[in-house]
C-alpha cells in the first residue's frame, strides 16, 4: 500500500467518491514525519464520506440508519465509550458538507480532540461530547479503547497527540 504513487494529497477533499469507500492508504514513517516533525511511525488512512462537517481531531463512527450502520459513511462520535470496532477513525483536517469525501486516520500517531480531562499516557475512549475523547474509566471499558494520549490536554475541545487504532 505504501508503495502506491497516489495522485493527490492526503488532505484533499472531494465532492465525489474519488476512491471506493473504505480504501486504505498507508503513509511511511518518513512521510508521517515530513508532514509533522513531532509524529513518528507509519499511519493508515481510510477514505470516507461524512454527512456533517468535520474538523481536525474529531473521532467518527458510522452513520446509524434504521437499525443498521453504514460503514465508511461517518458522523461525529456521540456515544460515550463506543466499541473500538465501531469507531472508524479521526479526522486530521476539515471535511465539509459541500465536499464530503476525504481521508481520516485509522491507525497511527495523530491529533485527537479532547474533552478537557485527558492525561498523557492514558487510554482514551469516545466521549458523549460530539467527536471528542476522554480517559478510560478504571474498569469495563477495555473494548472501547481507541488509543493512548501522549500528552495532557489543556482544556475542553483541545487537541492532543495520540496513537490510535480504530475499527476492524
Amino acid at each position: 500500500m505504501s508503495n502506491i504513487a497516489w495522485p493527490d494529497l492526503i488532505t484533499e477533499i472531494y465532492a465525489d467518491e474519488r476512491y471506493k469507500l473504505g480504501t486504505e492508504r498507508v503513509e511511511t514513517p518518513q512521510e508521517v514525519n515530513a508532514a509533522d516533525s513531532t509524529h513518528y511511525g507509519s499511519r493508515t488512512w481510510v477514505f470516507v464520506k461524512t454527512t456533517s462537517a468535520l474538523v481536525k481531531g474529531e473521532v467518527v463512527t458510522p452513520l446509524a440508519g434504521t437499525g443498521a450502520l453504514t460503514p465508511f459513511t461517518v458522523v461525529e462520535a456521540t456515544a460515550a465509550v463506543a466499541p473500538k470496532l465501531i469507531v472508524q477513525g479521526v479526522a486530521q483536517h476539515e471535511i465539509t458538507v459541500a465536499e464530503p469525501y476525504g481521508w481520516i486516520v485509522k491507525r497511527g500517531m495523530c491529533e485527537v480532540l479532547c474533552d478537557g480531562g485527558v492525561t498523557g499516557r492514558a487510554s482514551i475512549v469516545t466521549s458523549s461530547t460530539a467527536g471528542q475523547v476522554v480517559n478510560m474509566a478504571a474498569t469495563n471499558q477495555e473494548d472501547a479503547v481507541i488509543g493512548v494520549a501522549l500528552e495532557d490536554d489543556t482544556g475542553a475541545a483541545t487537541l492532543v497527540t495520540a496513537i490510535v487504532d480504530c475499527g476492524a
